[in-house]
């Protein structure tokens, strides 16, 4: 039944010209099996223009040794960095511990996003992607310690923070 449900998104998404790419926000799948993976993928890949994903808390597997497994199979890396050939940089970052709904970034994922981050130029405009939200205005779910993970940002100019999570 969702697969009709991104069938159809998939379509008015191919259908409008101006889309240059599209970004999945997590939750792909209910229990991160490999069965749902397979079938989030061969949905996505109906998309005419690239598309990039980041895994939500229901994209993991626990009890595997790599929790992550089954999302990387058919996605790939869950943190990633494009540029898309635009001035803009967009970065993915993996906002999740596990199946939790409320997380804090691991200091190693701040890592990674602080390396990025300074080799980008100081005037490109920034969009970052997560799962969790880091908006200091969300009702629930917010990112622990989103101020640290938004402050990696402070002398640069990112522009747009879009997260998934609700569903």
């Amino acid at each position: 039944r969702s697969t009709a449900i991104v069938r159809r998104a998939v379509n008015q998404i191919n259908a409008n010209v101006e889309v240059q790419f599209t970004v999945v926000l997590g939750d792909l799948a209910t229990d991160g099996t490999v069965q749902e993976m397979r079938l989030a993928k061969q949905a996505l890949d109906a998309l005419a223009k690239p598309y990039f994903t980041i895994p939500g808390n229901h994209d993991v597997t626990p009890g595997r040794e790599d929790i992550y497994g089954n999302y990387k199979d058919a996605f790939g890396a869950a943190q990633w960095e494009k540029d898309q050939g635009t001035q803009w940089v967009f970065l993915g970052l993996d906002t999740c511990n596990g199946t939790a709904s409320d997380v804090t970034v691991p200091e190693e994922r701040l890592e990674w996003l602080r390396r990025r981050v300074k080799g980008i130029a100081r005037n490109r405009p920034i969009a970052l992607f997560t799962h969790h939200p880091l908006n200091p205005n969300t009702q629930a779910y917010r990112v622990q310690n989103a101020e640290e993970v938004l402050e990696v940002f402070a002398d640069r100019q990112l522009k747009l923070v879009a997260s998934g999570h609700f569903h």
